[in-house]
């Protein structure tokens, strides 16, 4: 067996370890993610989903391109008074597209 031979033999060696064990590294931390739940469009109306900002210890809803994602496991970034609290309860779709980020909605919004 001549030197470049043992080289791609190595490197075929290590290359398969690497997709044996990313293979379960995966599949370890697929069972542990959060589970995110997602509401059809249908459900909800602006206004109802307006009351969902995490004020009083409610659930944290945020709407995006049509479905409804429940982030109240992210209380410290969404929920009252935190950074990102200008996206709960409301439609959040042309707020991240335009870079809006103003306070509060209207009730024309809500209609």
């Amino acid at each position: 067996m001549n030197n470049a031979q043992k080289i791609l033999l190595t490197l075929s060696l290590a290359y398969g370890t690497y997709k044996v064990i990313s293979y379960f590294w995966a599949k370890d931390k697929a069972n542990t993610r959060a589970k995110r739940h997602t509401f059809d469009r249908q459900h909800w109306t602006k206004r109802s989903i307006s009351t969902y900002t995490g004020a009083n210890n409610t659930p944290i809803l945020i709407a995006l391109d049509g479905k409804v994602y429940d982030v109240s496991e992210g209380r410290a970034f969404y929920g009252p008074g935190c950074a990102y609290n200008v996206f709960a309860g409301r439609d959040a779709s042309r707020l991240l597209a335009k870079q809006e980020f103003d306070d509060g909605m209207t009730d024309a919004e809500l209609d």
